[in-house]
């Protein structure tokens, strides 16, 4: 009797020491798709690599999350910089419904792991926690403090062995992590603090972060108003009876990206709309953008515009585009400007 009692004990003090790692129920997997590289480590096998790949083809409107270890990599797509940084190991990118087959360059070979994941949506960060680390059985995030319809993404990695398994924390699923590596994700409906993490079928030295993302704002219309205009001075337009049009661009992680296209008229009028997102941002909060005439290459500088988002996202529905020249002095420019409108 006191054996049985004794067990009864243990089984009770294991549920308490272990609070955020259960399995009741199995939570549903957010992510529609997932790619993993591995192996990493100790004993890791084949030889490593400078460059790896890894991709798959995506979904429209959706989201990239790359989790990768440890020693940051140069991320590319077809040349081009991919993902945003949002966390230490952890990026994201908006996909471009095609296929996609993003390049990790190391300086040298190195071992590593990654795991790529698409979710349904455009996703933006809304917090993250700093990053954890630890050597126990058991691994641990900082608690993050989520905001209801958050999407929460818990990722980790260890360094001690290549053949342990894991199991995810409580309310998370567990996407097809590569060797050594985890990732679970959640969706919440209320906020409040939440601690992510997983349990390893041995003890590790572990690293363990967590973030939260949020959908992204939609895209903001502007349309061009009826005060732009684009001629000489005398009223005659720059490009006679042609109809020309010009690319307005947006500065989205360093890399400009054209987000919609003009047309100015015989009568020096321009028409047209663009769509520019709230979600990129530089340092000061603003969105950047310009815009230039090809035909004017050289002669004519580009148009550029420092908005705060909150201009965006309060109202503004519209674009002015003034790029006036003296026509009897080639080269004279009478007034130049990007501006919106309310």
């Amino acid at each position: 009797m006191k054996r049985l009692f004794c067990f009864a004990c243990l089984l009770l003090f294991t549920s308490i020491a272990q609070p955020h790692i259960a399995h009741a129920q199995t939570p549903v997997k957010q992510a529609v798709q997932c790619a993993k590289l591995s192996p990493a480590g100790v004993g890791a096998y084949p030889s490593p690599l400078a460059s790896y790949n890894i991709g798959f083809t995506s979904q429209t409107n959706a989201t990239w999350t790359l989790e990768v270890t440890p020693t940051p990599p140069t991320i590319t797509e077809n040349g081009t910089p991919w993902g945003t940084n949002v966390a230490p190991g952890f990026y994201t990118a908006l996909t471009t419904g095609s296929a996609e087959s993003i390049q990790l360059a190391y300086n040298t070979p190195t071992y590593i792991a990654a795991e790529l994941c698409e979710y349904p949506g455009q996703l933006t960060l809304d917090v993250a926690a700093p990053i954890l680390t630890g050597t126990s059985q058991v691994a641990a995030s900082n608690p993050l403090l989520a905001n209801a319809g958050d999407l929460l993404i818990s990722y980790g990695w260890q360094n001690t062995s290549n053949y342990l398994t894991v199991q995810p924390a409580a309310g998370f699923a567990l996407e097809p992590s590569g060797t050594s590596m985890y990732q679970e994700d959640q969706a919440v409906t209320a906020a409040g603090s939440v601690t992510g993490g997983a349990q390893w079928s041995g003890v590790v030295n572990w690293t363990s972060g967590i973030v939260a993302l949020k959908q992204a704002v939609q895209p903001v219309t502007l349309t061009a108003s009826p005060s732009s205009t684009v001629c000489y001075d005398t009223g005659v337009s720059l490009f006679g009876q042609n109809q020309i049009q010009f690319n307005i661009m947006e500065l989205e992680n360093g890399v400009w990206q054209t987000v919609g296209s003009l047309t100015v008229n015989p009568n020096c009028t321009v028409t047209g709309s663009i769509a520019v997102s709230p979600n990129y941002t530089d340092t000061s909060g603003n969105v950047q953008l310009t815009a230039s005439l090809p035909v004017l290459a050289g002669t004519a500088p580009p148009l550029v515009l420092y908005t705060p988002v909150g201009s965006l996202l309060h109202g503004s529905t519209g674009i002015v585009v003034t790029f006036v020249l003296f026509q009897n002095a080639p080269g004279g420019f009478k007034s130049t400007g990007l501006t919106l409108t309310p």
